[in-house]
């Protein structure tokens, strides 16, 4: 991620005499262990801030205040501060309005427990060292106040917060944090802040499926979602490898069958093992792990619930919300009850290729015509409306299924968490809306992963986001995640590898004319031999902008190990690579890989469709 620094110019310094200068690329990352890539790749709904023009270093801005790294840990330390950068009379003015709102909420003398008010922290910066922190934060307003680290906003923030909620705020409470969800972000979050020094509890509690299903630690990636995904997609393509093995020379004796149950049971044990790892792994790091689904009865309370109904009420000065994305259900009969829940034309077409059919329509009932048992699978009937091709008419038209799979999207989970009892912002998503991961109405909850509007829904943001927002909200560090250029994969039989733009998005954003695209179809060595029908639907294109020396924009590619791929060169966009950049790296022959570094044919409209040749 991108520091402050780099975005504003302004956090460097020359070491005053007698300090020690920092090791450069000093990291205390945790080991990422979290999963696999996210299947599902939606567009982030809102583009990642622009980044600002860099400012004059701070070094060489004649004017008062502590540099900005020192001014953010003062603030993040200190019960409540405010910045300020002018010393005018207006500023002073807003602190004494500041100050007076914070002294109004002092107890009697006569109460058993009186609440302390501690003086005001003013910390003064430059210029410079502020539009850096209003781009940290996203708050214009100015002087900026901050309580136990949480940045709040100015004079008219402080004064819409309820007075009984802001005095609460001031209290003392049982931990630091509480994070509400044990997926891969809320981990990732209560492992650095518990790293950090922090007294921190991690809630996560499965409410069972419509059939009963529930699953361990770790959220949907481990249990529901890129860990199985990715190894039954490995089981899928080693039944092609063996036939590919007999191609290539191997003798093998009887025909292969292969054992769902042994596969089935693998996985849920490698599954097993990893829940069982989380769980080790927040003890180790003194996390307080509670198995029970938490609700907000408070401003700075959560009623905790486990599954024999007993409650327990914990409070804390901040909370994290990390309770990711549960399917949604259409609303026909049999589609709870009988359905179990989980691109582009080329893939369509190659689904096609392997006798998948696709039909166009909405299911309105299903029924079921035999009861699962653990021996087979049930029988079911699905209807649907369907054009007749000779009147022109619809009708309704139905076929019998042994599985039927709802992909149709998921709904954040945040309905019976409480956000309404205490005034969070939700999106018509039911998401949390944010200003950055902080909540926009109430500012010590935050949200990261799939329930913060406007980001993808991919494990790995998830987990970036939670200890990069730890180490900003408890260190204050200078650092953001950045929500864009992300790369991914969807793996499907022939897996699709992207990061950046899509052709569309990217037409919309910078227009027709200023969008070059090169691209090619290609033939994996591989495939030559096992004369694999995949070889037919190998793709890669290039998006750049004509206008900036051909900057890419957009990558992306239809092959097998095309996750391997796009992690590799994600890294080029990061840094603004351009399409020379690609010619000049010499590629690794024969790989699929290198077919992006002599890329020459422009897409053109009414081009005819491409046709793939060897190495």
């Amino acid at each position: 991620m991108k520091s402050l620094g780099e975005l504003f110019g302004c956090f460097k310094r020359q070491p005053r005499q007698g300090e020690a200068t920092a090791p450069a690329n000093q990291s205390t990352s945790d080991t990422p262990s979290m999963g696999a890539v996210a299947s599902g790749m939606p567009p982030p709904k809102r583009p990642a801030p622009a980044e600002s023009p860099t400012l004059p270093d701070e070094r060489n801005v004649d004017e008062p205040g502590i540099p900005l790294k020192e001014a953010l840990k003062e603030a993040n330390n200190a019960k409540i501060a405010v910045f300020y950068s002018q010393n005018t009379s207006d500023e002073e003015k807003q602190i004494l309005e500041i100050e007076a709102i914070l002294k109004a909420l002092k107890d009697p003398a006569d109460v058993e427990k009186p609440l302390e008010i501690p003086d005001v922290q003013r910390i003064r910066v430059s210029s410079a060292s502020k539009k850096a922190i209003q781009y940290l934060t996203l708050h214009n307003s100015w002087p900026l106040i901050y309580i136990k680290g949480n940045a709040v906003g100015g004079l008219k923030e402080l004064q819409a917060l309820k007075k009984d909620y802001l005095k609460e705020w001031l209290r003392d409470h049982t931990y630091d944090l509480i994070v509400i969800g044990g997926g891969s972000g809320g981990l990732a979050a209560a492992k650095e802040s518990a790293r950090l020094g922090k007294k921190v509890a991690c809630l996560d509690f499965v409410k069972p499926s419509p059939q009963g299903t529930t699953w361990g630690l770790g959220g949907t990636c481990v249990n529901v979602g890129c860990i199985p995904k990715k190894l039954m997609h490995q089981a899928s393509l080693l039944g092609h490898s063996i036939h590919d093995a007999q191609k290539f020379g191997w003798k093998l004796e009887g025909k292969p069958e292969h054992q769902w149950g042994h596969l089935r049971d693998s996985v849920q044990d490698h599954i097993a093992s990893l829940n069982w790892g989380y769980r080790v792994q927040l003890r180790e790091k003194t996390v307080t792990y509670i198995n029970s689904y938490g609700e907000f009865t408070g401003p700075f309370e959560i009623s905790a619930t486990n599954k024999k109904k007993k409650v327990e009420k914990i409070t804390a000065d901040r909370f994290l919300i990390a309770t990711g994305l549960r399917p949604k259900y259409p609303d026909f009969p049999g589609v709870k009850e009988y359905t179990i829940t989980n691109m582009a034309e080329r893939i369509r077409k190659h689904m096609i290729a392997y006798g998948l059919k696709f039909e166009s329509g909405v299911p309105t009932k299903i029924e079921q015509i035999e009861e699962k048992t653990d021996e087979k699978a049930g029988k079911y009937r699905v209807y649907w409306p369907k054009k007749n091709e000779e009147t022109g008419e619809m009708q309704e038209f139905s076929e019998e299924y042994n599985t039927i799979l709802y992909a149709i999207g998921r709904e954040a989970v945040t309905d019976d968490v409480g956000l309404e009892t205490i005034g969070v912002e939700r999106a018509k998503s039911k998401k949390v809306v944010g200003r950055r991961e902080q909540s926009t109405t109430i500012p010590w909850v935050y949200a990261i992963g799939d329930v913060l509007e406007g980001t993808p829904e991919l494990t790995p943001v998830a987990i970036q986001a939670g200890r990069v927002l730890m180490r900003r909200i408890f260190e204050g560090a200078n650092e953001l995640t950045e929500y864009d250029q992300i790369p991914t994969t969807v793996f499907t039989p022939l897996e699709y590898g992207c990061c950046g733009l899509a052709e569309e998005d990217a037409v919309k954003k910078y227009g027709k004319e200023n969008i070059i695209i090169y691209h090619n179809v290609f033939n994996p060595l591989e495939y030559t031999i096992s004369e694999r029908m995949d070889k037919d639907h190998c793709y890669l294109k290039l998006i750049c902008l004509r206008n900036e020396e051909e900057k890419v924009v957009g990558f992306h590619i239809l092959t097998p190990n095309a996750g391997e791929i796009t992690q590799g060169f994600g890294i080029a966009l990061k840094l603004s690579a351009k399409k020379a950049d690609f010619d000049r790296l010499i590629g690794i022959h024969p790989t699929v890989a290198e077919s992006f570094t002599t890329l020459t044919l422009e897409k053109k409209d009414g081009d005819e469709e491409l046709q793939a040749s060897g190495c």
